[in-house]
């Protein structure tokens, strides 16, 4: 403000001035700290929403990531198990194809001891042993059959359940059964393969 008085020097007040300067440069920098502070939040806030957003990818991402992990795990389980199954397989059928030789290997040592002194009516296999039934020409042939079939490598045990001469005839009909070495049989083998499936 300025003061003046008839002949007085001309006073200028310049307190109110300053304390106008003061009061706006208190408001301008109250307003700078406001606009600062509204702006360091609007930072923070868009940086958090960033952020959030980010590890929300990555979240999805890393889902994908152990989803398509556990498909491949899935994925070589399976593999490994048909591998295995395959493997079971070809052992059963290799079990089966050797049962199938020692099969045959038991009727030729069976026809080879029989020769022409015994006819077979049946031959059945259960498991390990073989039920024989048929005729023979005496008691003393059908001796021989059994005493040379007891030293072969097939039969381990022999035993006679029933033996009778036939009337009216020079024959004999007898049942036996034996006990196979062959430890492996049919039962056993489909036993295992109904296991496997």
């Amino acid at each position: 403000m300025v003061w003046q008085c008839a002949g007085d020097p001309l006073i200028v007040n310049l307190l109110l001035s300053r304390a106008q300067k003061r009061q706006y440069e208190r408001h301008a920098m109250r307003n700078m700290l406001i606009v600062t502070s509204v702006l360091l939040l609007m930072v923070s806030i868009t940086v958090s929403v960033l952020s959030a957003h980010y590890v929300n990818i990555r979240e999805v991402e890393v889902a994908q990531l152990e989803a398509t992990r556990q498909d491949r795990i899935e994925k070589e389980k399976n593999i490994l198990e048909k591998n295995r199954n395959e493997d079971n397989l070809q052992q059963l059928s290799q079990s089966l194809l050797n049962y199938q030789e020692a099969s045959a290997k038991f009727l030729d040592k069976l026809i080879q001891f029989a020769q022409d002194t015994v006819c077979f009516q049946e031959v059945r296999r259960e498991k390990n042993i073989v039920t024989l039934s048929g005729y023979a020409q005496s008691v003393a042939e059908l001796n021989l059959f059994i005493n040379r079939w007891a030293f072969n490598s097939v039969i381990s045990e022999i035993k006679i359940d029933r033996l009778r001469q036939v009337l009216n005839h020079p024959v004999l009909w007898f049942q036996l059964h034996a006990n196979e070495k062959n430890n492996l049989s049919f039962d056993m083998i489909t036993d295992e393969l109904n296991d496997e499936i």
